[in-house]
C-alpha cells in the first residue's frame, strides 16, 4: 500500500519515513523464515532509503519532523530524535545549540522515564564537548564516564562499548594509553566483529595498538 511519491510527506507528519519502517519490519519478518538473502537485500535497501538526500536537507527535515512530532504533546522517542539532531547540529552549526538540545533530551527522558537513551545522549555530549575544546578534556571525560556508568547499570553493552571507545580515544590523545586500554578492554569482551557494528573492529584495532605501547606493557608487568 505504500507509495513513495504519494506518502513522502508522512516523514514530516509522523517523524519517521514510513517506507523505511515498513522495509525494516519486512526484513525482520523474512529473516526467521529463512529468507536470509532477501532479508539482507531489503535491509540494504532500507539503509539506502534512509540515507538519501544531503546533510542540510536531512537536518532541516529532521528538525521539522521533530517539531511536528512534539507539537501535539507527543514525547515518545523524543530523547533519541533529539540526540540524533544534536549530532548533526554540532557538525553544522556549532556546539552550544547541540549541547542545549542534549540537555533538553535528558530532561524529557527524566520526565517520561524513557531512559534507554541516556547513555547514548551522554556519549554524544562528550563528543561535542571534546570537539569544542580539545585542550580541556575533563568535561568530555566526565560525560563519557557517565555514559559508561549508565550503560553498565542498564546492562546495555553496545552503548557501553561505544562510550568506552570514545573515552579510550580521548585518553589516547592525551598520552594515557594505560587508561585507554583499561577502559576499552573489558567493554570489548564477548564481542565479535560484524559489518553492522563497525565500532567492534575499531575497538579491536585500538586495543591492539594500545597493547603495543610501553605504558601498557609496563602496567601489565607491575600488576603481576
Amino acid at each position: 500500500m505504500f507509495d513513495p511519491e504519494r506518502d513522502a510527506d508522512l516523514v514530516i507528519r509522523f517523524a519517521q519515513d514510513v517506507g523505511v519502517a515498513i522495509m525494516a519490519y519486512l526484513a525482520l519478518a523474512l529473516w526467521p523464515l529463512g529468507e536470509v538473502d532477501r532479508a539482507r537485500k531489503i535491509a540494504d535497501e532500507t539503509v539506502a532509503r534512509a540515507r538519501r538526500g544531503d546533510r542540510e536537507t536531512g537536518v532541516a527535515d529532521l528538525r521539522q519532523a521533530l517539531a511536528a512530532h512534539t507539537e501535539t504533546g507527543n514525547k515518545l522517542h523524543v530523547p533519541y530524535f533529539q540526540g540524533l539532531l544534536a549530532e548533526l547540529e554540532a557538525e553544522a552549526e556549532g556546539a552550544d545549540g547541540a549541547l542545549a538540545r542534549i540537555d533538553a533530551a535528558l530532561a524529557v527522558a527524566a520526565e517520561t522515564g524513557e531512559r534507554w537513551t541516556d547513555a547514548f545522549l551522554h556519549r554524544i555530549r562528550g563528543e561535542i564537548l571534546w570537539k569544542r575544546d580539545p585542550a580541556d578534556t575533563a568535561p568530555a571525560e566526565e560525560a563519557f564516564l557517565t555514559a559508561i556508568a549508565v550503560a553498565q547499570q542498564q546492562k546495555a553493552r553496545s552503548f557501553e562499548l561505544r562510550a568506552a571507545l570514545a573515552l579510550a580515544k580521548l585518553y589516547q590523545s592525551i598520552n594515557r594509553a594505560a587508561d585507554a586500554y583499561a577502559v576499552v578492554a573489558p567493554a570489548l569482551e564477548g564481542f565479535s566483529p560484524t559489518p553492522e557494528f563497525r565500532e567492534i573492529a575499531e575497538a579491536q584495532t585500538l586495543l591492539a595498538a594500545l597493547a603495543a605501547t610501553d605504558e601498557v606493557k609496563n602496567a601489565k608487568v607491575s600488576r603481576r
